[in-house]
């Protein structure tokens, strides 16, 4: 999967125009992860350390989390 694609499973869905019909997205099991140390985020399925600098990640919140889109 493309890092375009990636992004666009955590954003919220675009208005449709005429014609156009809503895809269904599958769930993916990839979070964002931000390292405090060198401030990088990473999309990962799993992470504990940064690859860069071996500091600790932290679990960055989805929309949905944050209730800025449906469940």
């Amino acid at each position: 999967m493309s890092f375009v694609q990636l992004v666009q499973e955590y954003l919220p869905d675009r208005p449709r125009g005429p014609g156009e019909q809503s895809e269904a997205r599958p769930q993916l099991s990839t979070q964002l992860y931000r390292c405090g140390a060198c401030d990088t985020t990473y999309i990962s399925e799993e992470m504990e350390t940064c690859p860069r600098c071996d500091g600790p990640v932290e679990t960055t919140p989805t929309g949905r989390d944050l209730r800025h889109v449906d469940p």
